[in-house]
C-alpha cells in the first residue's frame, strides 16, 4: 500500500515508471499528457486496457475504473459513467514532468491547455463548456474548408462559439487573478528573490458585461480573413497567457534555471488552488522531476509538498529523502516488487 506521504517509485529507464505515473493521472478523468491516440495507451498486441484504483476522497473510500478500447469508459464505485469527464473532481491530482517546461518555453497552446486542465479539475462544468466549444469550432472549420461558407451558414456555429466561449473567458479570468498572485509569491521563494514573476491573461475580447456579444461580433468581423485562410483565426482557442520576469517575456529572456522555476511555481500554485477549491489536497505526481532540479530547489519543492501525498518516479533514491520517511517501491518490467 502506498504511503499517505512521499512514495518513491524507483527503476531503471524503460521499466515503466512513466506508465505508472500516467495511469494515476488518467484516473482523474483527464486526457493523457502524452497522446490523444487511445491506441498508444494499450499494450502492444492487446485490444484493450484497464486501470483500477481505490481512493479515499470526499470523506469516504471509493473505487475508480477506466476501460480503454475504441473509447474510454469510466466507472465510479462500480457504476458506469456517461463520459470519462464525469470523473473530474473525484480524484484530484497535479502532474509534473520535465516536459512541463513547455508551459513557459513553448507557444500559447501549452499554457491554454494548462489553464483548461487546471480549471476543469476544479469545475467540471468548465470541461463540458470546453468540449462544446471544440465541437462547434471543428464544425465551423469544416464548413470554411468546404469553400461554401457565408455569414448565414456560419451563424449557428458563431452563436455556439460565442455562448460557450464567454463561459471559458469568465473562468479563465478568475483563475488567472488567483494564480498570478500565488505563483509570484512561490517563485520568489524558489528563486531566492532574484526577480519577480508576473502572469497576465488577456481575453480575446474586452468588457466583461458583454463578452458573448463581443465574441460574436469578433467572429463575424473575421469572416473575410477566415474565408481566405479556411479556418477560424480568432477566438478563445487563440488566447495566450504572458509570463514575465521583471517585465520581460520569460520564454525569450529566461535562463533554463529560471524557466524551470517558473514552471515549478505554476504547478505548485495549481496544486494549492485546487486544494483550496476542493477543501482536499490533490495527489501530486512528479515524473522524473527531481533529477532536473538542484539540491536547493529539491528541498524547496519537498517543503511545499509537506503533508501531501506525493508519487515520485526516479532512477535511484537521492539523499534528499533521507529524513522524509518516504516509502520506496522498486519497479521492474512494469511490476512493483
Amino acid at each position: 500500500m502506498p504511503s499517505e506521504g512521499i512514495n518513491l517509485i524507483c527503476g531503471r529507464n524503460g521499466e515503466g515508471k512513466t506508465n505508472l505515473a500516467e495511469s494515476l493521472w488518467l484516473l482523474t478523468g483527464c486526457q493523457s499528457f502524452r497522446t490523444k491516440r487511445l491506441r498508444e495507451l494499450i499494450c502492444h498486441g492487446e485490444n484493450s486496457a484497464r486501470i483500477d484504483g481505490e481512493i479515499f476522497a470526499q470523506e469516504r473510500r471509493q473505487t475508480i475504473g477506466i476501460d480503454i478500447a475504441a473509447k474510454r469508459q469510466g466507472q465510479l464505485n462500480g457504476i458506469s459513467l456517461p463520459t470519462i469527464h464525469a470523473l473530474l473532481g473525484t480524484f484530484p491530482a497535479v502532474f509534473f514532468s520535465p516536459d512541463t517546461l513547455a508551459l513557459v518555453r513553448e507557444g500559447g497552446g501549452h499554457r491554454r491547455r494548462f489553464f483548461d486542465i487546471a480549471i476543469s479539475l476544479q469545475k467540471p462544468a468548465y470541461a463540458a463548456a470546453l468540449s462544446k466549444y471544440c465541437k462547434a469550432l471543428a464544425q465551423r472549420n469544416a464548413l470554411l474548408r468546404s469553400g461554401g461558407a457565408d455569414l448565414a451558414s456560419l451563424e449557428p456555429w458563431d452563436f455556439q462559439l460565442a455562448r460557450t466561449g464567454a463561459k471559458l473567458i469568465y473562468e479563465r479570468s478568475r483563475y488567472a487573478e488567483n494564480l498570478s498572485e500565488l505563483c509570484g509569491e512561490i517563485y520568489e521563494k524558489l528563486s531566492g528573490g532574484g526577480e519577480k514573476l508576473t502572469l497576465k491573461y488577456t481575453p480575446c475580447v474586452a468588457n466583461e458585461e458583454c463578452i458573448e456579444e463581443n465574441l460574436l461580433a469578433l467572429l463575424q468581423r473575421a469572416f473575410p480573413q477566415d474565408s481566405r485562410w479556411l479556418y477560424t483565426t480568432v477566438g478563445v482557442h487563440k488566447e495566450d497567457i504572458a509570463l514575465c520576469l521583471d517585465g520581460r517575456e520569460a520564454r525569450v529572456f529566461g535562463s533554463r534555471g529560471q524557466l524551470r522555476c517558473c514552471a515549478l511555481s505554476l504547478k505548485i500554485s495549481e496544486a494549492t488552488l485546487l486544494r483550496r477549491a476542493l477543501n482536499e489536497a490533490p495527489v501530486v505526481i512528479l515524473d522524473d522531476v527531481m533529477s532536473e532540479l538542484d539540491t536547493v530547489r529539491q528541498r524547496a519543492l519537498l517543503d511545499y509538498l509537506r503533508d501531501w501525498q506525493v508519487f515520485i518516479t526516479c532512477c535511484e533514491v537521492s539523499n534528499i529523502f533521507a529524513d522524509s520517511a518516504a516509502a520506496v517501491f522498486s519497479l521492474r518490467g512494469g511490476k512493483i516488487l
